[in-house]
């Protein structure tokens, strides 16, 4: 993995790169700076869908998981053979849901 980490740093303009990296520190659960080489990597190449898969499960990570659906989303949108952003997405949309519950009061009994 170092080698793999001294390599995308040798080239920060690579998008490829930059992707590498956001995987590295997630595996590694550095999450913040996982976000920060996603987008990176989503500056240098907006239309690819694996850098907004890896910025949405870095998200998703962080809790941020409004954020990590639209990213989500998008990668699918981009590539709907991404069946891992589909499976994280729905995981995603699940605590959405779980968590827009806990957020509305019990009705009023009359």
């Amino acid at each position: 993995m170092q080698y793999a980490r001294t390599l995308a740093l040798a080239q920060p303009q690579s998008a490829a790169g930059q992707r590498l990296l956001a995987s590295i520190a997630l595996a590694t659960g550095e999450v913040a700076t996982a976000i920060k080489h996603a987008r990176v990597a989503l500056v240098l190449e907006p239309e690819r869908a694996e850098a907004h898969y890896v910025l949405g499960l870095a998200l998703a990570r962080s809790g941020d998981y409004q954020s990590a659906a639209a990213e989500l989303r998008r990668a699918v949108k981009l590539d709907s053979s991404l069946h891992e952003a589909e499976q994280v997405l729905r995981e995603v949309e699940s605590k959405l849901g779980d968590a827009s519950l806990r957020g509305r009061a019990a009705p009023e009994q009359p």
